[in-house]
């Protein structure tokens, strides 16, 4: 998919790496992801681990995960809706809860005009900053490289500007409760987010095959929509899971 970053620690038999990846469940917005893998030939592994911000007040904890010899398991927007930011980290905990091994997130930090791919401009070097490739094989599609968003994902480095809510009652903190919107009410906006989204994409589609995508400025107007859309896709997903465990 394009420039890969991956971090690797090896300490027994498992073995963890971060990299960025297309999300399923964000409608092809570019994610980091850290997964873990037992890399043992022989047996399998049980172990509590967790998932912390990178100032070590948020932490989500995962008792009693199992791995089996050679299986993986993955930690992200798409499967526990973590959303990895410059700093976190994941460990695998020992008795006590005390860190066993661990995993952080470092990402490499230019100042301005030094980025390698964009040289300042933050836009994407693939696409030209456009968040969609045209080739005269497939036409018109998004770009694989910043997900469509345009923007130069070398120099672009995720930062949390909130603590987050943890998605379970964990035993070494305080329950803190907060006031969340109904379920039903978060759900319905996603259904609608989601509809606009499908929309969009088929209106590129249709047009792409009538021939019709000539109009740059529209196709860079209903783009850009889309990559507003993909993200509040992102923000609402967060909260109805916020919701359900609050």
């Amino acid at each position: 998919m394009g420039h890969i970053l991956k971090y690797e620690n090896i300490i027994m038999s498992l073995k963890g790496s971060f990299e960025k990846r297309s999300s399923v469940r964000v409608k092809g917005v570019i994610i980091y992801s850290f997964t873990l893998v037992n890399d043992s030939w022989f047996g399998s592994e049980t172990f509590d681990c967790m998932v912390c911000d990178g100032a070590g007040q948020q932490p989500w904890y995962f008792r009693d995960q199992k791995l089996k010899a050679g299986e993986a398991m993955r930690f992200d927007v798409d499967t526990i809706n973590w959303q990895w930011c410059q700093g976190d980290f994941f460990a695998i905990l020992g008795r006590g809860d005390k860190v066993k091994q661990s995993w952080q997130l470092k990402l490499k930090e230019y100042r301005p005009g030094e980025c390698p791919e964009c040289h300042g401009s933050h836009k994407c070097g693939h696409c030209q900053g456009q968040g969609f490739s045209f080739d005269f094989s497939n036409g018109v599609s998004m770009c694989p490289y910043c997900g469509g968003t345009g923007v130069c994902m070398t120099c672009e480095i995720p930062c949390r500007a909130q603590p987050l809510m943890s998605p379970q009652q964990s035993p070494m903190m305080g329950s803190t409760r907060k006031h969340h919107r109904p379920t039903a009410v978060i759900q319905n906006e996603i259904n609608d987010v989601q509809r606009q989204i499908d929309q969009i994409d088929w209106d590129l589609k249709m047009r792409d095959i009538r021939g019709t995508l000539n109009d740059h400025s529209l196709f860079s107007a209903q783009n850009e929509l889309r990559t507003a859309l993909r993200i509040r896709l992102m923000h609402l997903q967060q909260e109805l899971a916020e919701a359900y465990q609050g």
